[in-house]
């Protein structure tokens, strides 16, 4: 039976390991991730993104597809939203109401 030496790294390489691998996680591997999240300066949102940015539930998007409320445009199974679309719908049914016209509104209404 043979037996082989292995030495054991000392401290000094292993650290220097560790500080290389911290290097590539935030060169290269954060950067990737970070890609995932919503990017507002893209023209085009797929459903999750629009689902996630607007808060809504994928089946209020889908009925917004279905009134027409939302435009989209579909490739192969994908859909897609224009952020220009999203951001007019949500200036068009902007309300800006103060208490006051709210209680005077009540009083016309009885």
């Amino acid at each position: 039976m043979t037996t082989t030496n292995v030495s054991t790294p000392d401290i000094k390489t292993l650290t220097e390991e560790v500080r290389a691998l911290k290097q590539l996680i935030f060169e290269e591997l954060i950067p990737r991730l970070n890609k995932r999240e919503i990017d507002l300066r893209n023209r085009w949102l797929k459903t999750h993104e629009v689902v996630r940015l607007l808060e809504l539930s994928a089946r209020t998007l889908q009925n917004f597809r279905r009134n027409g409320t939302l435009p989209f445009s579909r490739i192969g199974g994908v859909i897609f939203y224009e952020l220009e679309d999203i951001d007019r719908i949500l200036r068009e049914r902007k309300q800006v109401r103060s208490k006051l016209e709210r209680k005077r509104k009540s009083r016309i209404q009885k």
